[in-house]
């Protein structure tokens, strides 16, 4: 087996859709199987926050990130001999990446890594880490979560697999309308087995 790293980039852009997708990765290689990804993000909250037990902690922020598996169309419609990745695509759940410090105005580099190592089975496919509030408010939230801010990513490797082709898309969100989460990096790391 071969070793391949795919490495996908984004630099202080505007979302590219009415879903918020920051960054999408390219494919994953047709057979090839997906070990480790690396998520990179450089952000921070809107800066102004009236809860000051919060401010400075992952306590109760109102901007994060969240990622999810972007499934290959069964046939991809090219249009000037370049297949258009945009049609037929199938988004699935979305998985708790990270978030933004509380009420902070610096830009905080946060790191993520969910690998094959530290992947547990998803023990409940009812618990859907894209809804936000959801998995917050869960009896069993990620232990890390109010330490570091970041997702568990239980199930996630697990699902990438599973659909050969697929790509991954980065959603950055906020909770109100004219909450702000200002991006200004991001990048999505993909090792793979071929």
């Amino acid at each position: 087996m071969r070793d391949l790293i795919l490495t996908m980039i984004g630099a202080e852009t505007e979302p590219t859709s009415e879903e918020n997708i920051y960054l999408q990765s390219a494919r994953v290689p047709r057979g090839a199987r997906v070990r480790r990804v690396t998520f990179r993000v450089r952000s921070c909250d809107q800066g102004k926050s009236n809860n000051a037990e919060c401010r400075g902690t992952y306590k109760g922020t109102s901007s994060w990130f969240e990622v999810g598996i972007v499934e290959a169309p069964q046939e991809l419609v090219v249009s000037n001999n370049e297949p258009d990745l945009s049609s037929n695509q199938s988004h699935s759940r979305r998985w708790f990446l990270q978030s933004n410090i509380h009420g902070a105005r610096y830009r905080k580099l946060h790191e993520v890594v969910w690998s094959v190592c530290d992947q547990v089975p998803d023990p409940s496919p009812t618990l859907d880490e894209s809804d936000s509030t959801a998995v917050k408010n869960a009896p069993n939230p990620d232990p890390n979560r109010e330490s570091t801010g970041s997702g568990s990513g239980r199930g996630f490797l697990e699902n990438l697999n599973l659909h050969s082709g697929s790509s991954i898309s980065l959603y950055a969100q906020a909770k109100y309308p004219g909450w702000e989460n200002h991006v200004f990096s991001a990048e999505i790391e993909m090792a793979c087995f071929l």
